[in-house]
């Protein structure tokens, strides 16, 4: 945000020692929003499924796992987070 940019800089200019750490911390928050926000776009496409697991009778839960199993490979194969 603005105001942490401005934080930021402000502490650069006045060469504080809190500098360095307050620079490395923003990056990893930055970081962990980004990969955050690319979890949510993956498991997404997994809600309908698991949807239909706690609402299907036992009998019908095995039609899910197919499909259930097929996205989970694809979420692991092109994910930039989940498969590491």
């Amino acid at each position: 945000s603005e105001k942490v940019r401005k934080v930021i800089k402000v502490l650069e200019v006045t060469k504080s020692t809190y500098f360095p750490a307050f620079n490395r911390l923003c990056k990893e928050v930055a970081q962990a929003r980004m990969e955050a926000n690319d979890n949510v776009v993956y498991l997404q496409t997994i809600d309908p499924f698991i949807s239909k697991l706690g609402n299907e009778s036992f009998a019908e839960v095995s039609s899910v796992f197919k499909p259930l199993m097929h996205t989970i490979l694809l979420i692991w194969k092109n994910s930039k987070f989940y498969n590491t």
